[in-house]
């Protein structure tokens, strides 16, 4: 292990974190329609109607105003929640939030209430008057008796229902062990869970803010009755956070993987709940404290929010194209959810012990739940995460990037297609793009198997019913190996894609045959053919693809496929830094076998893989 620390002048004090919420806070205010109880603040929809997915606005912002001690019951924040909630709940009012169906959108959104009924009660439901009391617990005690989908909905009754035991309310313990007792099966061991059944669900950032925070939350305020649950609880939290740490790189940045990535700085939210409930790990305070705030302070250098100081829909700058049907104008404020750290005072130590540097291990680090393993840039600017993908898939928007790319960067993100015709369109960065006519395009949108082994992956996948590819990738830093064992009965034409890099001026660029590379004074991405690619091209996918940046450049190798098998070869190779300072492995190829020869080491590897 060694220390790699990056300084920075922002985010250092419990009130430095106070001031930027309320920064980010403040530009909502104009925004609240309808007696407060929704959040006006674009002209785009989710799958939700619109006139429910705008409370989810004005619930989400509960999160962050709960955490801050300094809004008293007076607080005209606290006074507009306590109106929204007044309205909406009144079933007679013109602006009732309506009443909760199965697999209601509302269902979610009661959680932020039964959040602050634990911590704020004096703000959000003490000065209601016994009238007002009634109608919102009636709204509330609706999820009792209503169908959550098979995934974290599931603890939102169990968030409103801590609520009311917090407040001296009955509370529906029978409903609260149905729902408990089903997430059970998400678990699969190690600190991890699915976020819903294990043969159908992912293993993403669902994880940490979702399954564990919740149920660190229960086990704060549930020990006096259910003991056993809640040292469980704590106990898989401790396991997951020696894996999660390495979702993370020294600069701050969380690697871009999975669904609700528009939920930004919710990827630390488990760290903040983690200081909250006092559950330590094997990592320090110090530790901690810096994940958390350079975190922090990197999504604070990024492109979150529009000319009004709204938190926008995307990633790393506002995008549309990788949002999740679900995804309203009001939901990336989920992200507030990080900013219970405000609840602890300013002589906590956890503002006064020093931040220290993020512990970088030298050595892979292979996750066998999520099927990924983890490579660090020795220099803290890049985390690369080689994907073995999943045996299942869904109907979440793109799911098949979101989760099937063979690595994900936190320097380059991924890409996101706009449409599946012609490579441009496509934006195939990171995958093994294949089309039977040249224009519509298929890569690997879930495995039908998967091996993982100390310094390779192994897949087989199936783009068409009568083409099978066995993929392995032999994993390095910041290069790695690609061989597809390709058996079709079609002709085929295939893509093999680089890493997308910023389209920028004074871009270098060069594509002969056998490589593509693309460089700058700060970074480079490059790809290049060691075995049956026809020639090398550089693509210029469409504006606004990729997570990261709004224009791209994709090296990529092309070959034309007639029916039979194949075996295609390639090396990419990519991050921040001068192209001239990249080491690559040599590499020698006989009939049966390559040897990648890297550092004065040595290994062989079977072309006869499975």
């Amino acid at each position: 292990m060694k220390n790699i620390n990056l300084s920075h002048p922002l985010l250092n004090k419990r009130e430095d974190l106070l001031q930027w919420t309320m920064n980010l806070l403040n530009p909502v205010k104009p925004y609240f329609i309808q007696h407060h109880t929704r959040l006006n603040l674009e002209h785009f929809s989710s799958g939700a109607p619109d006139d429910v997915s705008r409370i989810e606005g004005f619930s989400r912002l509960i999160w962050a105003i709960t955490a801050i001690s300094e809004l008293g019951p007076n607080d005209p924040w606290w006074q507009d929640i306590r109106e929204g909630l007044i309205h909406g709940c009144d079933p007679d009012d013109p602006d009732y939030f309506g009443d909760i169906e199965d697999y209601d959108q509302r269902i979610v959104e009661t959680a932020a209430i039964g959040y602050a009924f634990v911590l704020r009660p004096e703000c959000i439901y003490n000065p209601l008057s016994s009238v007002e009391k009634e109608n919102l617990i009636a709204w509330l005690d609706q999820v009792n008796h209503r169908k959550a989908y098979e995934c974290n909905w599931k603890f939102f009754r169990i968030m409103v229902n801590i609520g009311f035991k917090s407040l001296g309310l009955p509370w529906n313990k029978e409903a609260c062990e149905l729902y408990l007792n089903d997430m059970e099966a998400y678990y699969v061991g190690d600190g991890w869970y699915k976020d819903g059944h294990p043969d159908h669900a992912h293993t993403d950032y669902y994880v940490p803010f979702a399954m564990h925070y919740y149920g660190l939350f229960y086990a704060m305020h549930m020990e006096d009755v259910d003991p056993k649950r809640c040292q469980i609880y704590r106990d898989r939290a401790r396991l997951f956070a020696d894996d999660f740490i390495h979702w993370f790189e020294a600069d701050g940045s969380a690697l871009p993987y999975g669904r609700s990535l528009t939920y930004r700085f919710a990827q630390a939210a488990f760290w903040s709940m983690m200081v909250v409930s006092g559950n330590e790990c094997s990592y320090s305070l110090g530790t901690l404290k810096g994940i958390i705030l350079r975190h922090l302070r990197w999504w604070d250098s990024q492109a979150i929010s529009d000319s009004r100081g709204i938190l926008t829909i995307g990633y790393a700058y506002p995008n549309h194209y990788m949002a999740e049907n679900y995804n309203a104008p009001g939901s990336v404020y989920w992200s507030m959810k990080t900013m219970i750290l405000l609840t602890l005072p300013e002589d906590h130590p956890f503002w006064t012990t020093k931040e220290e540097a993020y512990p970088v291990c030298e050595q892979p680090i292979i996750q066998k739940t999520p099927k990924l393993i983890f490579y660090h840039d020795p220099m803290g600017k890049q985390l690369l995460a080689y994907n073995g993908g999943s045996k299942h898939s869904n109907g979440h928007t793109h799911v098949e990037c979101k989760y099937e790319k063979f690595v994900y960067s936190t320097y380059f993100g991924f890409s996101v297609p706009k449409s599946h015709k012609t490579l441009h369109s496509g934006a195939f960065d990171s995958t093994l793009a294949v089309s039977e006519d040249g224009s519509y395009y298929r890569h690997k949108d879930k495995s039908k198997e998967i091996h993982m082994k100390k310094d390779s992956i192994i897949t087989l996948w199936a783009p068409f019913k009568d083409v099978t590819i066995r993929t392995m990738l032999i994993v390095g830093y910041p290069w790695h190996i690609r061989i597809h064992k390709v058996k079709s009965a079609r002709p085929l034409q295939v893509a093999e894609g680089g890493f997308a890099i910023e389209n920028s001026q004074n871009m270098c660029k060069n594509s002969d045959k056998d490589s593509a590379i693309i460089s700058s004074n700060k970074d480079f991405s490059a790809i290049q053919n060691i075995s049956n690619f026809d020639h090398a091209d550089i693509i210029n996918p469409a504006p606004n693809t990729n997570i990261m940046v709004s224009r791209t450049l994709i090296p990529s190798l092309i070959a034309q496929l007639e029916p039979g098998e194949h075996l295609l070869i390639s090396m990419v190779y990519g991050g921040p830094g001068n192209l001239e300072d990249c080491i690559l492995p040599d590499i020698s190829l006989e009939e049966a076998a390559i040897t990648i020869i890297h550092e004065q080491a040595s290994s062989t590897y079977s072309l006869d893989f499975m």
